[in-house]
């Protein structure tokens, strides 16, 4: 519990200093384990293994919501294509919101990997801010990937152009790494079924998100 406080309270400090946000330059963020990279603003926080994530980026603040970007991993108990996971995840997301607005849904390649990339507006509680949010899935075997970008709607444009796009197109897979899954919860009420896990980790990180905004305004 302490360690989880001292990171939020690192996190807050951070985000504070980079609220006047804006184009930033890029470094590049490497993970062998997991067999992949993608580039971040150098003025944001990384947290590798936090929430269920294999890697959260936390940017500025703006409009209610922490700007932010994280990569889950899912190990899958069988082969399926992107656009199937895909579907499947997007069904999962649904079912986790109390509002749900679809702003689209294309297949892609990027860094002659298949991707498929769905955007959407999104309420996951009563208490907590509408979010726009972008996904971008990528498979591996039977290991999908989601880079998974939120702001809030009024800013989700400038973060777009700005963070979610370049960010997104960097993600690349290392050449010779076998990615290690992280281990399935043994509570999860879905357990077994693929898009379930990775839905609750990102709604967990939400809550973090949503959590610092309000620390940040004391």
């Amino acid at each position: 519990m302490i360690k989880a406080l001292t990171t939020i309270i690192s996190v807050v400090v951070i985000l504070l200093l980079a609220e006047a946000g804006g184009a930033a330059e890029m470094m590049t963020y490497k993970n062998e384990e997991y067999g992949f990279s993608i580039d971040f603003p150098e003025d944001w926080t990384a947290i590798a293994n936090y929430m269920g994530a294999v890697v959260v980026f936390m940017g500025p603040e703006k409009e209610g919501t922490v700007i932010n970007v994280n990569i889950v991993v899912e190990e899958l108990p069988k082969t399926m294509t992107v656009e199937e996971y895909a579907a499947v995840s997007e069904r999962a997301q649904k079912n986790a919101t109390i509002s749900y607005r679809k702003d689209k849904s294309y297949s892609t390649t990027i860094n002659g990997e298949p991707c498929v990339i769905l955007t959407f507006t999104a309420t996951y509680t009563k208490d907590a801010p509408e979010v726009k949010q972008k996904l971008a899935y990528f498979m591996r075997n039977t290991t999908a990937y989601i880079v998974s970008c939120t702001a809030s709607p009024i800013t989700y444009d400038e973060a777009n152009e700005n963070y979610f796009e370049p960010m997104i197109h960097s993600f690349e897979f290392i050449a010779g790494v076998t990615p290690t899954p992280i281990p399935s919860p043994s509570s999860t009420p879905e357990e077994g079924v693929p898009g379930f896990e990775a839905v609750f980790a990102i709604i967990g990180l939400l809550a973090v998100a949503y959590l610092l905004t309000h620390i940040s305004h004391f």
